[in-house]
């Protein structure tokens, strides 16, 4: 974790290996699920989405012997997050509702509410506009009830694309603004960062170049404020467009 943290992939991989070789021959099945899925991050942090899928395949074989959801959703869940990555969109639907369904006794708990947001984010990369905005607005409201901010303004900037996309700017803009307050009270910087380009989107779809810009060049201020932080390359992108 050390090495994850530090930028060495390399030494992470070969550690997370060793950690799970020892706990599998020594019993220790959490432990082994843990550190198969650690290896598949580190993997997907170096863009090898082969190779974290071998790993994280690795860790729902064990996973499946015990049953639990403490195991098996989040190889699930990491699964169908890569799945859509390489665009393998029903691979990770199937891996996500399988999800839904481990994670259904625990409702009221922070990871079901991430398959949840998990839901909405394939709901849009699918185009299904509709069902994304309906799955992001439970969200919220689950999110609010249980205190997590954070999610809630993940959620929030979910439900504000999803009515940008069905062509309700006014109202996506009103809840972007919300989500924006919220991230800038709760100091939640790269939660910012992604409203602030969210707005400018909003601008630029009613032609407003000059609001887009600002909106972009404010999210690039704000994500300089992050020591170590990589500036998505979207965003570079965007304000090179704009």
């Amino acid at each position: 974790t050390r090495d994850y943290s530090s930028g060495n992939f390399a030494r992470a991989i070969v550690q997370f290996d060793r950690a799970f070789a020892a706990a599998s021959q020594t019993g220790q099945l959490l432990v082994s699920v843990v550190a198969a899925i650690n290896a598949g991050n580190t993997y997907e942090a170096l863009n090898d989405h082969d190779a974290a899928l071998a790993c994280l395949q690795r860790g729902l074989d064990l996973a499946r012997t015990t049953g639990w959801a403490i195991t098996l959703g989040p190889c699930l869940h990491q699964m169908a997050e890569i799945m859509g990555a390489m665009g393998r969109l029903d691979a990770a639907q199937a891996m996500l509702d399988e999800a839904t369904q481990v994670y259904a006794p625990l409702r009221h708990s922070r990871n079901y509410g991430s398959i949840l947001t998990s839901q909405g984010q394939l709901a849009q990369k699918r185009g299904d506009y509709v069902r994304a905005l309906d799955l992001f607005r439970q969200q919220v409201s689950r999110a609010q009830h249980l205190g997590q901010i954070d999610q809630v303004i993940e959620a929030q900037t979910g439900v504000a694309i999803a009515l940008l996309e069905l062509g309700d700017t006014t109202q996506a803009e009103a809840e972007v603004g919300a989500a924006l307050q919220m991230a800038q009270h709760q100091g939640a910087t790269i939660l910012e960062v992604g409203a602030q380009r969210l707005r400018a989107r909003i601008h630029a779809s009613r032609g407003n170049r000059g609001a887009a810009m600002a909106c972009l060049e404010q999210a690039l201020a704000t994500a300089r404020t992050v020591d170590g932080y990589l500036i998505p390359s979207e965003l570079l992108l965007a304000l090179a467009e704009e």
